[in-house]
């Protein structure tokens, strides 16, 4: 026969890697929380090399005092077969991860996903393809006496060397 107790009894669940997973008692009840862990909206589609973005994400269920979630990026084609980390945060509750975006080709099917240590989660990407620019733009230019170029926003007719910052289309910018 099965013997119901009507106060509560603490039972231990374990994970895989053998941490303890926090568990709740009502008599008569067992409740063990469902870990999860999503990936937010990333609000700009358009990215450059070096910004710095927030990666949203939700953590739901119990994660471990030690737990880094981690913004992983994917590669040009949407791939997390090789992710690149972007961006870490001890925690563990939903929040922000600060990323910055590293230097990557160009291409616009990149997607960011967040993945947490303790317990070991895969959250899943943000699902919308981000667009990333990486545009290296240099002006090696000599200047004679009497001859000029337009940088800096004026026109440079002594001979040397100039510093000039460009904005793309896109809002990436671009110093030369």
């Amino acid at each position: 026969p099965v013997q119901v107790l009507t106060t509560p009894t603490n039972i231990e669940f374990i994970y895989n890697d053998f941490t303890s997973a926090p568990y709740d008692t009502i008599p008569g009840q067992i409740f063990v929380p469902v870990m999860g862990l999503t990936t937010g909206n990333i609000a700009n589609q358009f990215l450059c090399v070096g910004d710095t973005i927030q990666v949203p994400y939700t953590a739901s269920g119990g994660f471990n005092p030690s737990n880094i979630f981690a913004a992983e990026l994917s590669a040009a084609n949407g791939s997390f077969a090789t992710p690149t980390v972007i961006g870490t945060v001890n925690d563990t509750v939903s929040g922000f991860v600060a990323a910055v975006i590293p230097s990557v080709p160009s291409g616009s099917g990149y997607r960011i996903r967040v993945t947490s240590s303790s317990p070991a989660i895969v959250g899943a990407d943000n699902g919308s393809d981000l667009t990333i620019s990486n545009i290296q733009v240099s002006v090696n230019a000599a200047i004679c006496d009497g001859e000029s170029i337009l940088l800096g926003g004026a026109l440079q007719t002594t001979a040397g060397g100039y510093v000039d910052t460009l904005t793309a289309g896109n809002g990436c910018d671009s110093v030369v």
